[in-house]
């Protein structure tokens, strides 16, 4: 059953008020719920364009904070009243509601053209979380999960989660930092950056650089289309490192038994063996640096 705690109140901030831009003008509205949980309900939330932000909160309670905007030019039907009113109608009735054990925010909020919903969401710990924009930044910290993450444009960054990842965008950068569980991290066009992970790690960009710091604890896959692809480890660090680039170098600092070596490509064992470092990008450089 959906519990309203009392005293929380939607706010309605400015939906009808617009400031005037070069050809058009910015609408925007605004409100917030609390809402109490039953241990183990999932959090889905949604938007066309906006940003999301999920953060660890008290167990048994959800506390929903949002940011309507839209935008009216002089193409827009009406004029800014229709923006209004688009603005004004998910103010007034928030996609927010419980069934199936699932939190779902975004959903069936009337956001259409020209209209777009940030959301900033605090959760208990152990909440696990899916999350998907159209365009926007995607910020998550200190929940249990998993965690999966969907954006079609922005960047996404998460740190402190202790159960797997995966993270899928169009285009943006990722950056992930002390996840313990496994990492799947993609992007069409952007950066990936990963921060001591806690076990096995896939990293795809179309186009961008790879970097990965930390102990491997679990296989590491990296692969870029074209981009630089550098892994930083710490001196006692013991893996199988498979490292190829068609177009660029390869390079390691530290002591490797090495079993092949050509030009683009370096095969061998550092310390005892252990986990297998898998490096593969189509135009660019491969650094293995352990200190």
């Amino acid at each position: 059953m959906n519990v309203w705690v009392a005293g929380v109140a939607v706010v309605l901030a400015a939906a009808g008020v617009g400031k005037a831009a070069a050809e058009g003008q910015v609408v925007e509205g605004r409100f917030e719920r609390t809402l109490a949980i039953v241990d183990g309900t999932e959090l889905d939330v949604r938007t066309t364009s906006g940003r999301i932000e999920v953060r660890a909160g008290k167990p048994g309670e959800a506390r929903i904070s949002a940011w309507v905007r839209g935008y009216a030019d002089r193409w827009t039907p009406d004029g800014s009243d229709v923006v209004k009113e688009r603005v004004r109608a998910i103010a007034a009735r928030p996609p927010v509601g419980v069934s199936g054990g699932v939190l779902r925010v975004g959903y069936g909020g009337g956001e259409a053209r020209q209209v777009g919903v940030s959301y900033r969401v605090v959760v208990p710990v152990d909440t696990k979380v899916r999350l998907h924009t159209g365009s926007g930044t995607v910020v998550v910290g200190g929940i249990r999960g998993p965690l999966e993450v969907r954006n079609g444009a922005g960047a996404t960054t998460v740190a402190n989660i202790a159960g797997d990842v995966t993270v899928a965008a169009n285009s943006g950068r990722v950056e992930l930092r002390r996840v313990a569980g496994e990492v799947d991290a993609r992007t069409g066009a952007g950066a990936i950056s990963i921060g001591r992970p806690g076990r096995a790690v896939r990293a795809h960009t179309g186009s961008g650089r790879i970097e990965v710091e930390g102990a491997p604890e679990g296989t590491w896959e990296l692969t870029a289309g074209s981009g630089d692809i550098q892994v930083a480890m710490p001196g006692d660090a013991a893996f199988e490192v498979d490292a190829h680039t068609r177009v660029g170098t390869v390079s390691a600092n530290h002591e490797i038994d090495v079993e092949a070596r050509a030009t683009g490509q370096l095969y061998g064992i550092a310390g005892e063996g252990g986990p297998r470092v898998v490096l593969r990008t189509g135009s660019g450089d491969i650094v293995v640096d352990v200190d």
